[in-house]
């Protein structure tokens, strides 16, 4: 899951010797509060949205903020994988990988859109996850790798790692360039 699950997964994809593509998915933060999500989408699906949080805000601001998040998701397809069609899921065992979870509204957009393809498993594999969200994960695919789930979370991805610098645009199409069995 771009941005910061792609080092990641390059990681898990070299170890395993097996192909790498991309999830687009965006968080929806809610309007005063654009770190907190109210919910995400991918670039085909109907968004994942928290029903009392979406339910409390105009609704045309939501429309449009989807709108805006599926262009944006295709134009990092198209910016990311140049036009490279994306690997067939059918009967495979999908690995999804990502820096973390926190609230897992991306993460269960990013399943979904995964399950359509009809994929032998669906394995999450994160570093970190609050507990109550890793539950929720568990009971949505085949399994959960997760290295740390806490019972407190500290409230950030961030704060369970030494450096969190974000992850660029350009960071990520570099990273894919020079990863052989991308596609």
């Amino acid at each position: 899951m771009p941005r910061g699950g792609v080092p990641l997964a390059l990681v898990v994809a070299e170890e395993l010797n097996a192909p790498l593509d991309l999830v687009f998915v965006r968080k929806i933060g809610h309007p005063l509060h654009p770190e907190y999500a109210i919910g995400a989408l991918t670039e085909e699906e109907a968004p994942i949205l928290h029903p009392d949080e979406s339910r409390s805000i105009d609704q045309s601001w939501l429309e449009n903020q989807i709108s805006e998040l599926r262009l944006e998701n295709r134009k990092r397809r198209k910016k990311y994988l140049s036009g490279q069609p994306q690997i067939p899921l059918t009967d495979r065992t999908v690995i999804l990988v990502d820096d973390g979870i926190a609230t897992g509204f991306t993460l269960l957009s990013a399943i979904d859109a995964i399950r359509k393809h009809a994929p032998k498993a669906i394995v999450v594999a994160v570093p970190i996850s609050p507990k109550e969200t890793a539950v929720k994960i568990q009971s949505k695919v085949d399994q959960l790798i997760a290295i740390e789930i806490p019972e407190y979370f500290a409230g950030a991805i961030g704060a369970y790692y030494q450096d969190f610098s974000q992850v660029s645009d350009k960071e990520v199409i570099q990273m894919l360039k020079k990863f052989k069995k991308a596609f």
